[in-house]
């Protein structure tokens, strides 16, 4: 887990704040998936079959949550790329 901190004063005063970000506690680091797969259908066979796979979980990005209590704010949060 990354050491962020949520200062609750931040969201008492959240309608006196003007363009500030604030800290997620939730939020997860980022995650690095990558698969290898590699097989020769048979032993006498020279074909090779090969396969990689990789993905990004949970980036951190700036993320603007709206409809929010008491006000709209911006902080932290993981999204997936989809690329």
């Amino acid at each position: 887990m990354s050491d962020v901190r949520s200062n609750p004063a931040d969201y008492y005063f959240i309608n006196s704040l003007e363009w500030n970000i604030l800290n997620n506690p939730r939020s997860q680091q980022k995650r690095l998936i990558t698969n290898w797969v590699s097989m020769h259908p048979t032993n006498k066979s020279s074909l090779r079959l090969s396969a990689f796979y990789r993905e990004m979980r949970d980036d951190i990005q700036i993320y603007r949550f709206t409809g929010a209590y008491p006000r709209d704010y911006t902080s932290y949060n993981n999204l997936d790329l989809v690329l």
